[in-house]
């Protein structure tokens, strides 16, 4: 059986988690956060790449909900 590739989401979706969503490891559970002071100084770089994302795309970056 041959299958041709195929796109799992349309464009639309596509451009809305990629460039209007901010995921990083510090935005889920708080029992699946980093430990250790190497993970915790991730933290700004994350949040200060989205902030500039947010200023570039010229669109509020929003945090993914339960």
């Amino acid at each position: 059986m041959t299958v041709d590739p195929q796109d799992s989401w349309d464009v639309e979706r596509v451009e809305t988690v990629n460039e209007h969503r901010r995921f990083s490891v510090w935005t889920g559970l708080a029992a699946h956060r980093p430990l250790g002071n190497i993970n915790r100084a991730r933290n700004d770089p994350y949040r200060h790449s989205a902030k500039f994302r947010e200023r570039y795309n010229g669109c509020p970056i929003h945090e993914p909900g339960a």
